[in-house]
Protein backbone atom coordinates (compact mmCIF):
# COMPACT_ATOMS: atom_id res chain seq x y z
CA UNK A 1 0.00 0.00 0.00
CA UNK A 2 1.42 3.59 -1.10
CA UNK A 3 1.18 6.75 0.96
CA UNK A 4 -1.62 8.22 -1.83
CA UNK A 5 -3.61 4.47 -0.70
CA UNK A 6 -3.31 5.11 2.85
CA UNK A 7 -4.48 8.58 3.03
CA UNK A 8 -7.37 7.75 1.16
CA UNK A 9 -7.98 5.08 3.16
CA UNK A 10 -7.60 7.46 6.46
CA UNK A 11 -9.84 9.83 4.36
CA UNK A 12 -13.12 6.99 4.61
CA UNK A 13 -12.46 6.67 8.60
CA UNK A 14 -15.58 8.06 10.79
CA UNK A 15 -14.78 10.87 13.35
CA UNK A 16 -15.95 10.25 16.82
CA UNK A 17 -16.58 14.38 17.50
CA UNK A 18 -18.77 14.48 14.43
CA UNK A 19 -22.68 13.71 15.77
CA UNK A 20 -25.46 14.62 16.61
CA UNK A 21 -28.21 13.05 19.13
CA UNK A 22 -31.94 14.52 18.70
CA UNK A 23 -34.35 13.48 21.77
CA UNK A 24 -38.03 13.90 20.69
CA UNK A 25 -40.51 15.74 22.16
CA UNK A 26 -43.34 14.80 24.04
CA UNK A 27 -46.69 15.02 21.82
CA UNK A 28 -48.25 18.24 23.80
CA UNK A 29 -44.60 20.16 23.42
CA UNK A 30 -42.69 22.35 21.30
CA UNK A 31 -39.18 22.32 20.95
CA UNK A 32 -37.65 25.28 22.05
CA UNK A 33 -34.26 26.92 22.29
CA UNK A 34 -33.68 25.45 25.64
CA UNK A 35 -34.23 22.14 24.19
CA UNK A 36 -31.71 22.72 21.33
CA UNK A 37 -29.19 23.79 23.77
CA UNK A 38 -29.89 20.95 25.67
CA UNK A 39 -29.05 18.59 22.66
CA UNK A 40 -25.78 20.70 21.92
CA UNK A 41 -24.30 20.14 25.31
CA UNK A 42 -24.23 16.19 24.88
CA UNK A 43 -20.51 15.72 24.98
CA UNK A 44 -20.23 12.14 24.51
CA UNK A 45 -22.58 9.75 23.05
CA UNK A 46 -22.76 5.96 22.10
CA UNK A 47 -24.42 3.85 19.56
CA UNK A 48 -25.98 0.88 21.36
CA UNK A 49 -25.00 -2.40 21.22
CA UNK A 50 -26.34 -5.50 20.10
CA UNK A 51 -26.50 -9.11 21.64
CA UNK A 52 -27.79 -12.07 21.83
CA UNK A 53 -28.91 -14.12 24.92
CA UNK A 54 -28.29 -17.70 24.60
CA UNK A 55 -29.29 -20.96 26.56
CA UNK A 56 -26.92 -23.78 27.07
CA UNK A 57 -28.22 -27.29 26.31
CA UNK A 58 -26.15 -30.81 27.72
CA UNK A 59 -27.09 -33.49 25.25
CA UNK A 60 -24.94 -36.14 26.01
CA UNK A 61 -23.12 -34.94 27.64
CA UNK A 62 -21.81 -32.42 25.37
CA UNK A 63 -22.83 -28.79 25.75
CA UNK A 64 -24.71 -26.99 22.79
CA UNK A 65 -25.92 -23.17 23.07
CA UNK A 66 -28.29 -21.32 21.33
CA UNK A 67 -29.99 -18.01 20.94
CA UNK A 68 -32.77 -17.29 22.77
CA UNK A 69 -33.00 -13.62 22.56
CA UNK A 70 -32.28 -10.17 21.35
CA UNK A 71 -31.24 -7.62 23.91
CA UNK A 72 -29.58 -4.31 23.40
CA UNK A 73 -27.75 -2.42 26.00
CA UNK A 74 -28.55 1.04 27.29
CA UNK A 75 -27.98 4.52 25.89
CA UNK A 76 -25.29 6.48 28.01
CA UNK A 77 -25.23 10.06 27.39
CA UNK A 78 -22.96 12.83 28.80
CA UNK A 79 -24.25 16.24 28.99
CA UNK A 80 -22.42 19.52 29.67
CA UNK A 81 -24.12 20.85 32.54
CA UNK A 82 -25.72 24.86 31.60
CA UNK A 83 -25.06 27.36 34.85
CA UNK A 84 -28.82 26.72 35.54
CA UNK A 85 -28.55 22.92 35.55
CA UNK A 86 -30.77 22.98 32.73
CA UNK A 87 -29.96 19.51 31.50
CA UNK A 88 -30.81 17.99 35.22
CA UNK A 89 -33.92 19.92 35.35
CA UNK A 90 -34.83 18.19 31.85
CA UNK A 91 -33.82 14.37 32.85
CA UNK A 92 -35.94 15.30 36.31
CA UNK A 93 -38.83 16.41 34.54
CA UNK A 94 -38.71 13.68 32.47
CA UNK A 95 -38.45 10.38 34.89
CA UNK A 96 -40.88 12.67 37.30
CA UNK A 97 -43.16 12.17 34.19
CA UNK A 98 -42.62 8.25 34.40
CA UNK A 99 -42.82 7.83 38.25
CA UNK A 100 -44.70 10.38 40.83
CA UNK A 101 -42.81 10.53 43.66
CA UNK A 102 -45.92 12.57 45.89
CA UNK A 103 -48.37 9.68 44.89
CA UNK A 104 -46.27 7.05 44.19
CA UNK A 105 -48.12 6.79 40.83
CA UNK A 106 -46.40 5.52 37.53
CA UNK A 107 -47.26 7.17 34.11
CA UNK A 108 -48.59 6.25 31.19
CA UNK A 109 -45.94 4.49 28.62
CA UNK A 110 -47.22 6.74 25.83
CA UNK A 111 -47.18 10.07 27.73
CA UNK A 112 -43.49 9.40 28.43
CA UNK A 113 -41.65 7.35 25.70
CA UNK A 114 -40.03 9.48 23.13
CA UNK A 115 -37.36 8.50 20.23
CA UNK A 116 -33.68 8.97 20.50
CA UNK A 117 -32.01 9.87 17.21
CA UNK A 118 -28.14 9.52 16.72
CA UNK A 119 -26.06 10.27 13.80
CA UNK A 120 -22.66 10.27 12.87
CA UNK A 121 -21.42 13.05 10.19
CA UNK A 122 -18.69 13.09 7.60
CA UNK A 123 -15.94 16.71 7.59
CA UNK A 124 -18.78 18.02 5.76
CA UNK A 125 -21.32 17.30 8.57
CA UNK A 126 -22.94 15.20 6.03
CA UNK A 127 -24.77 12.35 7.83
CA UNK A 128 -23.47 8.69 7.13
CA UNK A 129 -25.00 6.63 10.04
CA UNK A 130 -28.07 7.09 11.92
CA UNK A 131 -29.87 5.16 14.32
CA UNK A 132 -33.77 6.03 15.80
CA UNK A 133 -34.32 4.37 19.16
CA UNK A 134 -38.21 3.94 19.99
CA UNK A 135 -39.94 4.20 23.32
CA UNK A 136 -37.25 5.68 25.27
CA UNK A 137 -37.09 7.08 29.01
CA UNK A 138 -34.61 7.86 31.37
CA UNK A 139 -33.56 4.90 33.80
CA UNK A 140 -31.07 7.13 35.85
CA UNK A 141 -30.01 10.33 35.94
CA UNK A 142 -26.25 10.21 37.62
CA UNK A 143 -24.99 12.34 40.19
CA UNK A 144 -23.28 15.78 39.39
CA UNK A 145 -20.15 15.91 41.01
CA UNK A 146 -18.17 19.84 42.26
CA UNK A 147 -14.89 20.07 44.07
CA UNK A 148 -12.84 23.13 45.31
CA UNK A 149 -10.11 21.32 43.72
CA UNK A 150 -12.00 21.17 40.38
CA UNK A 151 -12.25 24.96 39.44
CA UNK A 152 -11.26 24.87 35.67
CA UNK A 153 -13.24 21.89 34.98
CA UNK A 154 -16.81 21.77 33.48
CA UNK A 155 -19.98 20.25 35.34
CA UNK A 156 -21.32 17.43 33.51
CA UNK A 157 -24.29 14.91 34.01
CA UNK A 158 -24.59 11.30 32.73
CA UNK A 159 -28.05 9.90 31.56
CA UNK A 160 -28.84 6.42 31.03
CA UNK A 161 -31.75 5.73 28.33
CA UNK A 162 -33.55 2.49 27.76
CA UNK A 163 -35.40 1.87 24.92
CA UNK A 164 -37.37 -1.00 23.07
CA UNK A 165 -35.80 -1.26 19.47
CA UNK A 166 -32.84 0.15 17.55
CA UNK A 167 -33.43 1.12 13.93
CA UNK A 168 -30.92 1.99 11.13
CA UNK A 169 -32.47 4.57 9.18
CA UNK A 170 -31.54 4.16 5.45
CA UNK A 171 -29.18 7.33 4.18
CA UNK A 172 -31.26 8.18 1.40
CA UNK A 173 -33.89 9.30 4.17
CA UNK A 174 -31.44 11.36 5.86
CA UNK A 175 -31.93 15.14 6.05
CA UNK A 176 -29.14 17.73 6.97
CA UNK A 177 -29.08 18.00 10.71
CA UNK A 178 -30.17 21.07 12.92
CA UNK A 179 -27.39 21.56 15.24
CA UNK A 180 -23.79 19.48 14.70
CA UNK A 181 -20.82 18.70 16.96
CA UNK A 182 -17.70 20.25 14.85
CA UNK A 183 -13.97 19.40 15.33
CA UNK A 184 -12.64 22.14 17.38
Amino acid sequence: MNVEQMVAAASRLSRKARYTVDISTPINSVKDQRHQSIMLNCHTASFPGTTLGVNEQTYFGLAFTYPVDWKYTALDLDFYLDVDFSEKKYFESWLASIYNINTGRYGFKDDYVRDVTITSLDVQNKPRYRVRLTEAYPVNIGQVSVGYDAKNAFATLSATIQFTRMYQEEQQTFTTPRTTRRDQ
